[in-house]
């Protein structure tokens, strides 16, 4: 079969496959009279092969050294193969923990935007009740803005306790 449907049935573009028979990754492909690549079954096994290791973020140096002890057919190479995906293995894992890390504290970020979000509507609440009850909209402000980290949550406050208080005026 040609580039195109080896290309089709492994999932790596063409220029992909060029590129890694050219450096070694997989072996050179018989060719027809023409000059034109002829794929065998084993040929896609083994782009199958190449691109689940790519995917699983496997280095093309150390993949390249595998391929080739794999096609040695050299049995005594089998501690070196084994070696090389330990490598891999471990380099991995250790991708994943910082990918992990990353996630966490993103995650982190969001929630804690939701914390924020949660205490501008509570403390919106405490506004709407002091003042309905007390009537002291200046000097309840004067406290949260002694008692905020956040400049921008007074902010909010201010405004939405001025939009309350002119909803209010229009109600009555």
């Amino acid at each position: 079969m040609n580039i195109k449907k080896a290309a089709e049935l492994s999932g790596i573009k063409t220029d992909n496959i060029r590129y890694y028979e050219r450096i070694g990754l997989i072996p050179k492909i018989t060719r027809t009279e023409s000059g034109i690549r002829n794929f065998t079954e084993a040929n896609i096994r083994t782009l199958k092969f190449v691109k689940h290791m790519r995917d699983a973020g496997v280095q093309v140096e150390p993949l390249t050294r595998y391929m080739a002890l794999v096609n040695e057919g050299n049995p005594e190479t089998k501690e070196e193969r084994i070696e090389i995906l330990k490598n891999q293995v471990e380099q991995l894992r250790t991708e994943i923990i910082e990918k992990q890390s990353a996630l966490d504290y993103l995650t982190f970020k969001i929630e804690n935007y939701m914390v924020q979000k949660l205490k501008v509507g509570i403390l919106w609440d405490m506004a709407i009740k002091t003042y309905l009850k007390k009537k002291y909209l200046k000097k309840w402000l004067k406290n949260i803005i002694k008692q905020s980290h956040k400049s921008f949550c007074v902010g909010i406050f201010k405004r939405e306790l001025l939009f309350f208080h002119a909803q209010r005026k229009k109600n009555i």
